[in-house]
Formats: C-alpha cells, sequence, structure tokens
C-alpha cells in the first residue's frame, strides 16, 4: 500500500480558490484542482492541446527538470496520453486567460518566447517547478490551510470524485494512471466511504420506501 499523501477536503480546496484568485498563477491553481493533472503536464499543456468548444484538453506532453534544464517530454505511459473534460465553468477562464496572453505577446512582440504553451512566465517561456512551489506554499500559508505539496491537489481532485461515487475506472483515466490498480492502491484509504455509500444505496433499493407514480 502506498503511503497516504495529505490534501484537502471540499472546503479547504474553495478556501484555496478564494484566497488564490487575485494570484498571478491563478489559472493554474484553477486548472490543477478542477482537472487533476500532473503538474508537468499543466506546465507543457499547449493551446494547440485545448478545445474550447468541445470542453477538454489534450495531454500530448508534459515539462520536466532535469538539473537545471527544462524539457518537453512525451508521456511514458499509453494511460498518460489522454482527452481531460473540464467542468464547463472552467471555459470562459481559459478564454479569459488566452484574451491577456495575446494581449502580453503583443506588447511583447519579438522578446516574446513562443512555445504555444498555455501557462507561462512573463515572455512567454516555460514555468521553473520550483518558482511555481514556492509560490503556492506562501498562498497556502496565507489562507491558513494545512500545508500540502502541489500533487496532494491531484489527490484532492480525485479523493472528492471517490467520495462523489465516481467509478474508480473514470477516476484512473482521468488522471492517466498506467492501470486501475494504481488508482485504487493509492486511494485506498476512500474505500470505506465508498463502501458505506454503496450499503446505503444498495439498502435504499431494496428495503427503501415504494414511490408511486
Amino acid at each position: 500500500m502506498r503511503p497516504r499523501v495529505r490534501t484537502w477536503d471540499t472546503g479547504q480546496m474553495r478556501r484555496f480558490m478564494v484566497a488564490s484568485a487575485g494570484d498571478g498563477y491563478a489559472p493554474i491553481w484553477v486548472f490543477a484542482l478542477a482537472t487533476g493533472m500532473r503538474r508537468g503536464e499543466l506546465f507543457g499543456l499547449r493551446w494547440q492541446d485545448t478545445d474550447l468548444v468541445k470542453g477538454r484538453l489534450h495531454v500530448h506532453q508534459g515539462l520536466v527538470e532535469i538539473g537545471s534544464e527544462l524539457r518537453f517530454q512525451e508521456p511514458k505511459t499509453k494511460g498518460g496520453r489522454r482527452v481531460v473534460p473540464l467542468p464547463p465553468e472552467c471555459i470562459p477562464l481559459l478564454e479569459e486567460h488566452r484574451a491577456r496572453q495575446l494581449e502580453q505577446r503583443r506588447v511583447l512582440g519579438p522578446a516574446w518566447r513562443d512555445h504555444d504553451l498555455v501557462f507561462t512566465i512573463g515572455d512567454g517561456g516555460p514555468i521553473a517547478p520550483r518558482n511555481l512551489i514556492r509560490r503556492f506554499k506562501g498562498l497556502c500559508q496565507a489562507a491558513g490551510l494545512p500545508p500540502i505539496t502541489f500533487h496532494g491537489v491531484r489527490h484532492a481532485h480525485a479523493t472528492q470524485l471517490l467520495r462523489d461515487g465516481i467509478a474508480a475506472k473514470v477516476v484512473s483515466e482521468r488522471l492517466g494512471h498506467a492501470s486501475i490498480a494504481i488508482t485504487l492502491d493509492t486511494y485506498s484509504h476512500v474505500l470505506p466511504d465508498m463502501q458505506a455509500t454503496a450499503v446505503a444505496a444498495i439498502s435504499e433499493a431494496l428495503f427503501g420506501d415504494e414511490t408511486t407514480a
């Protein structure tokens, strides 16, 4: 069994969104919570990988830090290369972010570094993970939230879905796990809650009051 990762509950996730709304990296925080994507997948996301009409993201590459060098690489597993549907509330946020980025690109002109990235630093270049982690820790502290790693945001997303009764297979595909076994092992602490929900559901189906049409 994998060690349990510290994460947030529903109220804490919303509290973080409110506290980080005015932050320069605000779109990243929202999409990390809303998609459960890995940090490198968010950093490597390109506009050509987004579909605002159908409301989904295509994961084709990630950004990794090797020493002091940032590199783009393809997902290591078949499950990692996937489509992530977005909550409808995320579409206008992404459109607004795109508009701000295009204006910044216009202002900088040839100084803009064009990697087609959705999430960038001020000149269009990729974000160094250490800088985002430092900002994340500061926001958590300022909001008075339990300290978690940025990877803990991914776990918060998955835990919320599982506790809401979403099938583990669906959650596994959304997270890009190589197999459902990884999902079940990682989130084994959620299973007792899911069992309680299952018992309540079958109890209602078999023994609950019948309704008349």
